[in-house]
């Protein structure tokens, strides 16, 4: 595979000449904002190997496929950091509730009294907005794909518990979104000539959506954790450090195991935050449904300059889907907020070009969006349509729950979970059959060809796989998988597959 272009033959979107002035600009963008959210940090765990097992029956560890003692993500070789996103509201969790954190403030600042959106009835989005909107007392209509399920559960429960209006749209309206919508919406005014209605697109995935991201990004990277922090959980003798969830104390690897009076070592370990962030090129895996999580996500470190890559799982459309996604969000984004974030004398069209953004040809001047951002787009490692559960699937997040505690879903989290184990025994720090060049892409990726031929190198890298914002392009960095929630899903997937659970 040909070698990528060093990172200094392509133009930054950093905001300031050094990562503190960009910390400071982009900082002060932030502070000009309402949000959802009173404060924007995740608790940030260490995920250590389990010792190899053998599950009963003699079958194969579907749990961890590998990652066992003596492999290992990046520098430490032991395991993967994990960002607790899914913990992040009571109800509800994840990726969501940050498309939110900036997106509803602003409505309401708008003037919005009434909320419109749409999605299918295990939507997390549909719960989130009939949540987050109860929150800030506005009215929730929510547009449901298809039939009302007999027993409502999962996310469906919480939309019908939260939401103002519950309605079902045939497949075939539902088919034509910006249709249906927009009949609602005339149908809301007509019927309540005060309303002030806002429509929010199916999972969100509008530009003010990218708020949220770019703030995590901000807080990871300024408060992030010293160097001690990664030798903590790669050396013996370490100190005690918190556990982010249960907020008690755990001893890191090497600091002693089971013994009287000291319960077993414990598989998830709490850190106050990523160790070095300016420095280390950390590689964060976002599963991806429209892709605005890893988009914003990816944005963020852009303008901070951050020497990270997203690497976002593609599992809701072809690769085109996800560059389409990204072209438009970004452009939105900057039409938005461009010229408050560089500066009067910058606008949108200094920093985007329309055909750079598609890969279709040279910017004539400044910056092409698509394929500029730290972000690549990977295939799941079994490609398959989306919402399909292959069997072992369930089995699998059941492992990892009875293991460690953390609870995924086998459509979207358990991708991201896959990643991070395949990737931290096969992917970093030169291990064998991913040597020191390998690109960022070939970490993890599917092992049989998907139908569109989007696992060819140059679709994994979506684009031209040149790099932004000072991003890794090649696979070295630590892993850290961002867990976006999900866990209320398998509420509706017990349903379709009883015999699974």
């Amino acid at each position: 595979m040909p070698g990528l272009p060093h990172r200094s033959e392509v133009p930054s979107l950093r905001t300031g000449s050094s990562p503190s002035s960009a910390l400071n600009r982009v900082g002060a963008f932030l502070s000009r904002r309402r949000w959802l959210r009173p404060t924007p940090d995740t608790p940030v765990q260490w995920v250590q190997p389990r010792p190899p097992v053998t599950t009963p029956g003699g079958g194969r560890d579907v749990l961890l496929d590998g990652f066992s003692a003596g492999g290992g993500a990046g520098g430490s070789g032991t395991g993967f950091y994990l960002l607790r996103d899914d913990l992040l509201h009571p109800v509800l969790g994840g990726n969501k509730v940050r498309k939110l954190d900036a997106l509803l403030p602003e409505l309401v600042d708008q003037g919005a009294t009434h909320l419109v959106t749409c999605g299918g009835a295990q939507s997390a989005h549909l719960a989130a907005v009939a949540v987050a909107g109860a929150e800030l007392g506005l009215r929730t209509h929510l547009l449901v794909r298809g039939e009302a399920p007999k027993i409502p559960s999962g996310y469906h429960l919480v939309t019908r518990m939260y939401g103002s209006e519950v309605l079902y749209v045939t497949r075939s309206e539902y088919a034509v979104r910006e249709a249906m919508l927009a009949t609602r919406v005339e149908a809301l005014r007509r019927a309540q000539p005060e309303a002030q209605v806002a429509v929010i697109p199916e999972g969100g995935g509008q530009p003010s959506a990218l708020l949220g991201l770019i703030r995590l990004a901000h807080c990871l990277a300024a408060t992030g954790a010293g160097p001690e922090a990664a030798a903590a959980v790669g050396q013996p003798g370490a100190a005690a450090s918190p556990l982010g969830v249960a907020g008690r104390q755990a001893p890191l690897q090497g600091g002693g195991g089971a013994g009287p009076g000291r319960g077993p070592q414990p598989p998830v370990v709490g850190l106050p935050g990523l160790p070095a962030p300016l420095t280390t090129p950390y590689r964060i895996v976002v599963d991806s449904g429209t892709g605005t999580a890893a988009i914003g996500l990816a944005l963020g470190v852009a303008v901070l300059g951050l020497p990270w890559t997203v690497l976002g799982i593609m599992l809701a459309g072809d690769l085109p889907y996800y560059q389409s996604q990204q072209e438009q969000l970004v452009r939105g984004f900057m039409d938005l907020y461009g010229r408050e974030l560089y500066g009067e004398d910058l606008g949108c069209s200094d920093l985007i070009s329309s055909d750079a953004a598609a890969g279709t040809g040279a910017p004539e001047s400044g910056f092409g969006a698509a394929p500029r951002l730290p972000l690549r787009w990977l295939p799941r490692r079994v490609p398959r349509s989306f919402g399909k559960v292959l069997p072992g699937e369930v089995e699998a997040c059941r492992q990892v729950a009875r293991w460690c505690g953390v609870g995924l879903d086998p459509i979207y989290s358990l991708a991201a979970w896959e990643l991070c184990c395949g990737g931290a025994e096969g992917g970093g720090g030169g291990q064998e059959g991913a040597g020191a060049g390998a690109p960022a892409a070939s970490v993890g990726t599917s092992r049989a060809p998907m139908e569109s031929g989007r696992a060819e190198a140059k679709g994994e890298h979506g684009g031209d796989g040149r790099d932004a914002g000072g991003g890794s392009s090649q696979g070295e960095g630590p892993l850290v998988m961002l867990h976006g929630g999900g866990a209320l899903g398998l509420h509706g997937l017990a349903q379709r597959y009883p015999d699974r659970f």
